[in-house]
């Protein structure tokens, strides 16, 4: 007994002890290093996507912003909800003191704002205020920041709307002096898109997303000057969408919750409207449509052996082309579509359309054989033209994946095909789509989902690391010297896509952002302006702490620090001083071995301690305890 006394008294100091003790250094690992990785890591006041001519004055002024309570967002009499929306978020987007490690103190030696030039507000001038948001519509601004007034001028809302973005990412806190400032003033920017279709898709039907999480990613495409969001809003697994022709649709949606009503749509559309996003809804049909079914029977080929092949996996069911209900069903859901949403544009699907569904019902069979319809390819064309028909009668101008060219439509001239799949010959699809006459949006390479976007051969260490692929792919997949500049002119931009099967609510920022900030680049940038991985990467650090102080959730794209400083933020009650971070860290390096050793010697002392107290009142209790008891 007084052996099990000892060693269990001997255990516990070595234990407390060894808590005293600090770990031995980890062995560095990560990534290979990187080519470039010699660049000076600050690059402060950049903008992202890099803008069409920015001229910077080399060792200019650096300016001082005036209190956000006196500096002056001046429109000029030129008044809307939206511009009075822009104006309000603006003047708080502006004013977010935060510290980031590659943004050095830009007033420098001058530590008093009052030995800077002031800038007391921005003059914006928007020549019209009646552009509709709609493919094509003007995004051009032009910027000025000169002391005492930086100017903004405009065609429309939307060029003013990215200009005060671009200004809002020019501003650096100056850390010493709690200023607002921008260096190397006077700046003269001149900026406008090189694509009209700068997308992000979201995929509500695997995963429903709240209706403020909708607005939340829409923040989020404004700041990086992404213009669509792409709704794939309905899918075999669930049928969120609430149509009011149709109502028993939504018994196909996860739950009575989980549903998104009329008032939910034009809520959200509004919102993408005041940050110049459009929002494209996506019905797709007749594939990957078993949700349909579940409100309304009959209007899906439900294929059990097909299922039991594939695992009873539903996602490929299709509608069934041979019910005449099927088309009343989709006709009223494109009828409640156009007047919920406001875009011209509604994509229709068309991919992965599982005609083995088809081949095991007789009425599909006897249905072909009365109309003369010879094969399942040519069963697919009829249910898309007929379709189409009624779409094209509400005004709806088709968007559709790439494999419907295989159904062998004839699709109207201002169809958009989206082409998709990395897997596939995609460079020739882009060039059969523009040659027909039809213009293309890219996807293939912009998989969010994937752990190799675009399809490289090497791999990246990290997974973050796959922007670089989507940064290297452009929309016009090198065709340049294949087509002619009019059928370039047909390929309008490109899409991240943002599948749902395993992102919800929690997880959307982190998967999309900071890799969607190479496609939003890339879309927006010409291709003879962009730069370097290395370059390109300090600015997607530096844009990632503007999102990140915005509320927005992302992953640091590499070692990084940045944090807010506003008021709400627990860290404001002092400024940090890397001059002082950086001794403390210093010390504690240098101190680390004279700690162990007082660790070491306290935990010795407090051993033989315990071990004399233990000795002490062992020997007492042996001489109380009585004969009859003996050890």
């Amino acid at each position: 007994m007084t052996c099990v006394v000892w060693i269990v008294v001997l255990v516990f100091c070595g234990y407390a002890t060894a808590a005293f003790v600090p770990d031995p250094p980890l062995t560095p690992r990560g990534p290979e290093k990187r080519e470039d990785d010699n660049v000076p890591h600050t690059y402060a006041g950049t903008v992202l996507p890099k803008p069409k001519q920015l001229t910077r004055t080399s060792n200019g002024d650096v300016v001082v912003l005036a209190n956000k309570d006196l500096f002056v967002l001046d429109t000029h009499g030129v008044q809307s909800e939206m511009v009075e929306d822009m104006i309000r978020r603006y003047r708080e987007l502006i004013f977010i003191p935060y510290v980031h490690k590659d943004i050095p103190r830009p007033l420098g030696v001058k530590k008093r704002t009052t030995d800077h030039p002031s800038l007391n507000g921005i003059d914006i001038l928007i020549t019209s205020l009646d552009a509709p948001l709609q493919l094509g519509h003007d995004e051009s601004y032009t910027l000025d920041v000169v002391s005492p007034r930086a100017t903004i001028i405009a065609p429309t809302v939307f060029g003013a709307l990215y200009a005060l973005e671009t200004f809002s990412q020019l501003v650096i806190f100056d850390t010493e002096s709690n200023a607002f400032t921008i260096p190397e003033t006077p700046i003269h920017i001149e900026d406008a898109p090189r694509f009209k279709w700068r997308g992000v898709m979201i995929d509500t039907a695997r995963h429903y997303l709240p209706v403020w999480k909708i607005k939340e990613i829409l923040d989020a495409l404004s700041y990086s000057k992404m213009n669509v969001l792409h709704w794939h809003i309905v899918d075999s697994e669930s049928f969120p969408f609430q149509s009011t022709r149709f109502p028993n649709l939504t018994k196909g949606a996860y739950a009575p919750e989980a549903i998104y009503t009329l008032d939910d749509i034009r809520d959200v559309v509004k919102h993408a409207q005041f940050r110049g996003v459009r929002v494209v809804p996506e019905i797709d049909t007749p594939g990957h449509s078993y949700s349909w079914g579940i409100g309304y029977p009959g209007i899906t080929a439900v294929c059990r052996e097909r299922l039991l092949a594939l695992n009873a996996w539903i996602g490929f069911v299709p509608l069934d082309p041979s019910n005449e209900l099927t088309y009343r069903v989709v006709d009223g859901v494109l009828s409640d579509i156009a007047e919920a949403f406001s875009d011209e544009y509604v994509h229709l699907g068309g991919d992965e359309v599982d005609m083995a569904c088809w081949a095991e019902f007789p009425h599909i069979h006897e249905f072909m054989n009365t109309h003369g319809i010879s094969s399942f390819t040519e069963l697919w064309g009829w249910f898309i033209e007929r379709v189409m028909i009624n779409a094209t009668s509400k005004g709806i101008k088709p968007v559709y994946w790439v494999d419907m060219l295989s159904a062998g439509v004839e699709a109207p001239s201002d169809a958009v095909f989206q082409v998709w799949s990395i897997h596939t010959d995609y460079r020739n699809d882009m060039k059969k789509v523009v040659k027909a006459g039809n213009q293309a949006i890219l996807s293939a390479g912009y998989y969010l989902d994937m752990q190799n976007p675009a399809g490289s051969s090497g791999g990246h260490y990290m997974f973050i690391d796959t922007w670089r692929d989507m940064y290297s792919q452009d929309p016009t997949c090198d065709l340049s010297s294949e087509l002619t500049p009019s059928e370039l002119e047909r390929i309008l931009g490109g899409e991240a896509c943002v599948w749902g099967e395993s992102v919800d609510e929690v997880s959307w920022d982190e998967r999309t952002w900071p890799r969607a900030f190479a496609v939003a680049e890339r879309l927006w940038t010409r291709a003879e302006d962009l730069e370097s991985y290395t370059l390109c990467e300090l600015r997607m650090k530096v844009h990632g702490c503007h999102l990140k102080i915005r509320g927005v959730g992302l992953s640091p794209v590499r070692e990084d620090y940045c944090i807010s400083l506003a008021k709400e933020s627990p860290c404001t009650t002092s400024v940090i001083n890397y001059s002082t971070l950086h001794q403390v860290i210093t010390t504690n390096k240098s101190e680390s071995t004279t700690g162990a050793l007082v660790a070491v010697i306290v935990g010795m002392s407090v051993t033989v301690g315990v071990a004399l107290v233990s000795a002490v009142w062992f020997w007492r209790v042996q001489r109380s305890r009585p004969a009859a008891f003996p050890l």
